[in-house]
């Protein structure tokens, strides 16, 4: 009969109390991005979405993407779009009629206590938040603030 040593039971006993790795708002960022905008009040559930418009203010195109994270601050998902000198992206938690999407976020669902977190390959960047309803003609809206990084000094 194999001899079970104390190491290997610290080591599964370890392993069982590990909490499961998981991006954060607060995780590093990919390498060769900045972290611009946090997000805070993201929703995906009950009809409403969270949408986010950004449009480039540099002279050369740029990465952009969108994080989203849900209240235990699990990524619930994400998406990164090519945008062009002087053009803009729209990100969305979930399609809306009436509402133009470029990147489906894929996101799985949220309460409302979900974050996001923009980053890009340039720091020239304007960026708006919404949540609004789903279905519809024209669906509802009611703007989100946006932070710089993780410090609460924005106007909106």
């Amino acid at each position: 009969m194999p001899r079970i040593t104390p190491a290997l039971i610290g080591a599964a006993v370890a392993l069982a109390l590990a909490t499961p790795a998981h991006a954060q708002l607060t995780s590093p960022i990919p390498a060769g991005t900045i972290y611009l905008f946090s997000v805070v009040g993201v929703m995906n559930q009950g009809g409403l979405g969270t949408y986010f418009s950004c449009t480039s203010t540099s002279a050369l195109a740029q990465t952009v993407t969108v994080e989203v994270f849900d209240g235990a601050g699990m990524t619930s998902g994400s998406g990164s779009l090519i945008v062009a000198a002087g053009k803009g992206a729209r990100f969305s938690t979930q399609a809306a009629a009436g509402l133009v999407t470029d990147s489906l976020l894929a996101s799985g669902s949220i309460d409302g206590g979900g974050t996001a977190r923009i980053l890009s390959t340039d720091k020239k960047l304007l960026c708006h938040a919404f949540v609004a309803t789903t279905s519809g003609t024209l669906p509802t809206m009611t703007p989100l603030t946006i932070v710089k990084k993780l410090k609460q000094k924005a106007a909106n």
